[in-house]
């Protein structure tokens, strides 16, 4: 508390997160679904909940891989991952809501990321619970080389939606990953090779 306290005093506001990147058993994401709500829990007891930053921004943030919700986060069956995903992560969801927290859906592997952005929106869409909720976020990763159409797809989603969200751009966490899985599997690599292009 102290830690968050001095940092929020110099003005900045890091997102908090349970580490983690392989569930393997439904057990597991019970785990991170309680440790999400946990979490929520005692950030909610914070005396930065329900504070805005001079941005707007929550003060509070929580980020969230949705593959820790489900150990079959299966891009070759979305609407089943989304069935699997979207409970838990309402849940989560409606708790940081309830406790003023924002909650952004962090990057991962280039091949989850059509399938994390197909589940926010489906998650986020108009008429939905979360449908008008402005603290949910999205992470985009600019070290992709298709970042830019993303970022179009991103855009195009809130202008639908109506209610905007938060994108918080990053270069990128998985890039030595991204080159050897494309290379051994004779695919294009996804990412740039140099920081400039980035």
């Amino acid at each position: 508390e102290e830690s968050l306290q001095r940092l929020a005093n110099e003005g900045r506001h890091p997102p908090f997160d349970l580490l983690g990147e392989a569930v393997l058993s439904e057990e597991e994401s019970h785990r991170y679904r309680t440790g999400y709500l946990d979490l929520l829990a005692r950030l909610g007891r914070h005396p930065l909940a329900q504070l805005r930053t001079p941005g707007g921004a929550p003060c509070l943030e929580v980020s969230l891989k949705l593959s820790s919700l489900t150990c079959q986060f299966n891009p070759a069956d979305p609407e089943g991952t989304l069935r699997r995903v979207r409970p838990p992560l309402t849940e989560v969801c409606e708790a940081a809501q309830e406790r003023g927290i924002g909650v952004t859906i962090d990057a991962e592997q280039y091949r989850y990321r059509e399938l994390a952005w197909h589940i926010f929106q489906e998650t986020m869409a108009t008429g939905g619970p979360l449908g008008r909720w402005t603290d949910a976020g999205m992470v985009v990763q600019a070290y992709l080389r298709d970042a830019e159409e993303h970022t179009r797809q991103v855009t195009a989603f809130a202008r639908r939606r109506g209610t905007p969200f938060r994108v918080r751009l990053v270069k990128g966490a998985y890039w030595d990953q991204e080159v050897i899985v494309a290379e051994q599997s004779g695919w294009p690599v996804p990412v740039y090779r140099d920081k400039h292009a980035t």
